[in-house]
């Protein structure tokens, strides 16, 4: 408004004050907005999908370790820091959601990160079991259950955990045995016919462990442990259904167990920076 007026009083300057006008316009329309001090800082990106998967590929081949139980064969898996885990698998669900905004994406990762706080930066202990040439006359039988057979500690001793998922199942069965004295299994103690239970691996397992507490900052060493397991094979009619007779067939070995180590602190991937961002909070 200055100029018109500036225009109406001097017309022999009037090409050059429009110019001057002309210009002054076309820079202020085009120019970027200024920031100002009390704007809030913008979110890192977050990465591409290609990034992401790269650290999931990595955290897969990193950490691993086999104990082998007479043909039970027990892979375990170490990853440094369950929450980051669980935001990079998270991130890779929403990713892949057609519509989903970055914003809504930030909120839901904010939330899993508080929704699991207390075991941020605990290691994730992934255990898979898988029987080699399981069949009705091949068993694979744990006694107590897998979290039974399982043991984890460190150097500096044994530590707490707790189980956040697994995939497939350990049935329990009843068993009646006859003539187990026969098998070498209860060394004498067997009666003539005897009904226990037992948790038999047939199937694929797996189960997740975190460790509800960080290990002790002296620690060197991470073990995972597996129990013995009982080997019943039938070489003629010894295993009908749950029954099994040591006398017309049957027979058992228990197969020793083993451990293996991880050193610690335990190193990984490293989560890519926009997630790793929302991870810190």
């Amino acid at each position: 408004m200055v100029l018109v007026r500036r225009l109406a009083a001097a017309p022999v300057a009037a090409g050059a004050v429009a110019f001057v006008a002309f210009v002054t316009l076309v820079v202020v329309a085009g120019a970027a907005p200024v920031a100002r001090a009390d704007d809030p800082p913008k979110p890192p990106a977050l990465p591409a999908r290609a990034a992401v998967l790269a650290y999931e590929r990595a955290v897969s081949a990193s950490n691993r370790g086999r104990i082998d139980a007479g043909g039970l064969r027990v892979e375990v898996q170490v990853i440094p820091d369950y929450v980051a885990w669980l935001v990079a698998r998270e991130y890779l669900t929403l990713e892949a959601q057609a519509g989903v905004n970055e914003d809504f994406v930030r909120e839901k990762i904010k939330r899993l990160v508080k929704k699991h706080a207390a075991l941020r930066g605990r290691p994730l202990v992934r255990v898979r079991l898988v029987a080699e040439g399981a069949s009705a006359d091949n068993l694979f039988l744990l006694e107590g259950g897998i979290q039974t057979a399982l043991a984890m500690g460190t150097d500096r001793g044994r530590v707490k955990t707790t189980v956040v998922g697994q995939e497939g199942v350990l049935p329990t069965r009843q068993f009646t045995l006859f003539k187990a004295a026969r098998s070498g299994l209860f060394a004498g103690q067997a009666q003539p016919v005897m009904r226990v239970s037992y948790t038999i691996v047939e199937d694929p397992f797996a189960i997740d462990i975190v460790l509800k507490d960080a290990p002790d900052a002296k620690a060197t060493r991470l073990d995972v442990a597996f129990g013995s397991v009982l080997r019943i094979t039938d070489s003629g009619n010894g295993i009908s259904g749950n029954q099994i007779d040591f006398e017309n067939g049957a027979s058992g070995r228990r197969e020793p167990g083993g451990k293996t180590s991880f050193d610690l602190p335990l190193i990984g991937p490293k989560l890519p920076d926009g997630l790793a961002a929302l991870l810190e909070g």
